[in-house]
């Protein structure tokens, strides 16, 4: 729907670039250069829950069917938010596209605090981002203390979350937090687990490491690409449990460390010198750029 609305847009407009932020390139008219930055693909839509039952499995159905063969309007040029990302798209289709990860990162850095035992999650209350699951891990550690914080995409899935962890002293479940609520959580926090499966990038990973939280995050997706050391990577609860376990003390400093030293990549700086060439090399011209779509959200 939003590429028909730019579709008109665009026509009248008649700008030199079209910054395409949609995930898709359907009903994109000739005559503009477009950089397509893409941050899922139809392969991680069909591996999200939501999209496996109910009216977003016909929702996926119908996306698939749309973008199958669909062909990038001319002068377009592919660019991922991720190697994951990237890879996706190549096994669809063979062409040029550029790895652009987005500016996730203010440059700051706070020191790891390993030994407290307390964990910091983030994420839209939905089955797709497992609570269920950071409740579980809760439940195995009795003598840790974990913080849920998230937005209410599914009130009914945030109500579920909320009367389970009823039972469970060692738990708080914030919904609707705010940045400072948020900020003041991962201050306090030594460790951030990220459970959600085969996200295409995972921006709240690179803030939790570089606010000092050892991250543990689910094997799977772009995630691994911020968390390279696999010590802190998991593909069951028991391994999660283990990861946090073992990443305490003098260790899970030298694993936070080793993250935090790999997050220049994440800069806006980064970001702005990989783009500018592709933006001088696609606008040329004296016209606007134009956006469409939405930045990619943490939570």
């Amino acid at each position: 729907m939003t590429n028909l609305v730019a579709r008109k847009v665009i026509r009248d407009f008649q700008p030199d670039l079209v910054f395409n932020s949609n995930n898709l390139w359907n009903f994109l008219p000739p005559g503009p250069r477009y950089l397509h930055y893409m941050h899922n693909t139809m392969q991680h839509v069909r591996r999200v829950v939501r999209y496996s039952r109910g009216i977003w499995k016909s929702y996926a159905t119908i996306l698939n069917l749309l973008t199958r063969d669909a062909r990038t309007p001319p002068r377009s040029q592919l660019v991922a938010n991720s190697q994951y990302v990237r890879d996706a798209i190549l096994e669809q289709r063979p062409s040029d596209v550029r790895l652009v990860y987005p500016p996730a990162w203010n440059g700051e850095l706070q020191p790891g605090r390993p030994n407290l035992r307390r964990v910091v999650t983030l994420g839209s209350f939905h089955p797709d981002k497992r609570q269920l699951e950071q409740l579980e891990i809760a439940r195995r550690l009795p003598d840790w203390k974990f913080t849920l914080l998230g937005g209410q995409h599914s009130p009914q899935y945030a109500r579920r979350v909320e009367r389970e962890a009823r039972e469970l002293p060692n738990v708080k479940v914030v919904l609707n937090a705010t940045r400072q609520q948020i900020n003041e959580e991962f201050a306090l926090a030594s460790h951030f687990i990220h459970t959600a499966r085969a996200e295409g990038f995972g921006i709240v990973a690179v803030e939790a490491a570089a606010a000092g939280c050892v991250p543990v995050v689910a094997d799977s997706g772009g995630i691994r690409e911020i968390v390279e050391p696999p010590q802190l990577r998991f593909t069951t609860i028991d391994e999660c449990v283990n990861a946090l376990l073992l990443s305490t003390g003098d260790f899970g400093g030298e694993l936070l460390s080793a993250v935090q030293k790999r997050l220049f990549r994440f800069t806006a700086a980064a970001y702005r010198s990989a783009l500018r060439p592709l933006v001088i090399g696609t606008a040329g011209g004296s016209a606007p750029a134009l956006q469409i779509g939405t930045a990619p959200d943490a939570a």
